[in-house]
């Protein structure tokens, strides 16, 4: 049992950290319903529609760091309310939009959103004993999934109902309550600590990352041996080598790179970008298995599709919150290579499964979203444990650039593989039958075996961990 006081702080963090993680993750896919309601308001194509996504993930890799660098000395309070008013005016920006490119400015200043997560790791690293620091974090790192989900299905409901402006109004009006909600629940913490900014890495750091998500993005649309995929994906190596080499030698690096080949934090950040190219593919590959037209799929809306994957969602979270509490028993390395073993069943299990019933199909992906869960858990917890707490935010922002990296490319390669691996059905429409060219089935056992590869990795990588929990 917990003391009153430490109960109550538990508590608070609790309610003031999951509401902005959950929120992020909401606003981030309630639009996707909508795109092509943007594509006719906005007259422009579905390769320039993508930009409302791509903008906000570029602007998030791009700040995110300069957030978990400033954040000890200007305060975590502070930085999160300062994050949140940011994001709450870009939504309320977004709901008034006239043009297409006011969109994608206010899209991007949404960007900074990202930067709570790591924020929050360091709020609870800071003020909560390890157990506690494991469960909370779990339950955060669950809301990845949920609010995701939430947001397809809340966000098809509201913009059916009371059109795409509503979408951002109501949820600027929640950010808006957010934002100073924060202040009542969450104490203030500021380290006293010196913090020189360095602007050439943050910029090389910042223009390389943003150049290599930017490229695997497009390459979903352009194909990857295009000069929009090439080069800046040739761009982004060469500055990131450049970043390197300048911090390695800057006095006050922005990032000690000498400290990234740390065990701990070497394994985190492999483990993240195999983590994000896993999970990326099955979040592309499943919801859209789940609309294409039977007999290849389900023919289900996207309103549908987020109803069901409720249920998934339901279950990372749970499975988040069991294995957060094992992990102080257990310990966090054995959990971290356990989460890559249930990673490898569970993806294994669409290839036996029959893709063809909804109610085997929603299963698979409830097991699946566990091990999601768990992968998660386990991965964020060993890296907050492993740095000092001042190092805490910035450590696991880059974590997240990272995954977000490994993501972009996980999206594009479910896109080549959906491209790839096609069949050809017969609908039913009012001139008699028409033929209709969509993935095939054998795209999702294609994808799932690459994810079940990628979680054999995980594994093979958290053998290098060191134990962070006393036992």
């Amino acid at each position: 049992m917990y003391p009153r006081t430490d109960r109550s702080l538990f508590y608070r963090l609790l309610i003031g950290l999951m509401l902005p993680a959950f929120l992020v993750m909401y606003t981030e896919t309630m639009v996707s319903p909508s795109l092509r309601e943007f594509m006719h308001v906005f007259h422009v194509s579905e390769a320039d529609v993508a930009w409302i996504l791509t903008a906000y993930l570029l602007s998030g890799v791009a700040t995110t760091p300069i957030f978990g660098k400033i954040a000890p000395r200007l305060g975590y309070r502070r930085t999160l309310v300062i994050i949140l008013l940011l994001y709450s005016a870009a939504l309320t920006f977004c709901s008034t939009a006239q043009s297409f490119e006011s969109m994608i400015l206010s899209r991007a200043i949404q960007g900074v959103g990202m930067a709570m997560f790591p924020v929050a790791f360091a709020v609870v690293r800071e003020l909560l004993p390890p157990e506690q620091v494991v469960f909370l974090q779990g339950i955060l790192s669950a809301m990845f999934g949920v609010g995701a989900v939430f947001g397809l299905v809340v966000g098809s409901h509201i913009a059916e109902i009371y059109g795409w402006r509503a979408l951002f109004r109501s949820a600027s009006i929640i950010a808006w309550a957010i934002a100073f909600t924060e202040l009542a629940l969450l104490p203030e913490i500021r380290r006293d600590i010196k913090v020189e900014l360095d602007a050439v890495g943050i910029l090389l750091f910042s223009s390389s990352t943003t150049l290599l998500c930017f490229a695997f993005e497009r390459a979903a649309h352009v194909g990857w041996t295009s000069t929009q995929v090439l080069v800046p994906v040739g761009v982004g190596i060469l500055t990131m080598v450049a970043f390197i080499y300048w911090e390695l030698a800057e006095r006050e690096p922005f990032i000690d790179v000498r400290k990234l080949s740390e065990t701990n934090i070497l394994v985190s950040n492999l483990a993240g970008i195999l983590a994000g190219f896993a999970m990326f593919i099955f979040f592309q590959i499943a919801p859209i298995h789940m609309t294409i037209p039977k007999p290849a799929g389900f023919g289900l809306t996207i309103e549908e599709v987020g109803t069901y994957m409720t249920i998934p969602a339901l279950s990372m979270m749970a499975s988040s919150a069991i294995f957060s509490k094992i992990a102080p028993k257990i310990g966090i390395k054995r959990l971290f290579i356990l989460s890559g073993i249930a990673g490898i069943i569970t993806s294994l299990v669409f290839l036996v499964v029959n893709l063809s019933s909804l109610t085997q199909f929603i299963l698979a992906c409830a097991l699946e979203m566990s091990a999601v869960g768990l992968i998660l858990v386990s991965l964020i917890n060993l890296l907050v444990l492993s740095v000092r707490r001042e190092e805490v935010a910035l450590m696991t922002s880059i974590n997240m650039v990272f995954r977000y990296v490994g993501g972009s490319i996980g999206t594009a390669f479910a896109g080549y593989l959906q491209d790839a691996i096609r069949e050809t059905i017969l609908i039913q429409t009012p001139l008699g039958p028409f033929p209709l060219s969509v993935p095939s089935p054998d795209s999702i056992r294609v994808a799932m075996l690459t994810v079940a590869c990628m979680c054999g990795l995980i594994a093979l990588v958290g053998l290098k961990a060191r134990e962070v929990l006393k036992m």
